[in-house]
């Protein structure tokens, strides 16, 4: 999976792809934490939540919570 980060330009209203980051695996969905330090994905390859750095996207750890692989994580959402 990539991510893509864009810039924008809210006067000119247009937006230009300025980064592109490769995650460690497949995913369909992520969450940026509330303190804006930490960006967790789904892993669905792996049945677990794959954590990254933000805004560098570098791998941290993954965590699975007792996920078996027939229950694939399909979405995510953070709190404060």
């Amino acid at each position: 999976m990539k991510v893509y980060v864009y810039q924008c330009d809210v006067y000119e209203a247009t937006c230009f792809k300025s980064k592109t980051y490769r995650l460690k695996a497949g995913s369909l969905f992520g969450s940026l934490n509330a303190a804006n330090t930490d960006f967790q994905a789904t892993d669905y390859a792996n049945d677990s939540v794959d954590v990254y750095t933000y805004p560098h996207f570098t791998y941290e750890y993954s965590y699975s919570g007792g996920l078996k692989a027939s229950y694939g994580v399909q979405g995510i959402a953070q709190v404060p």
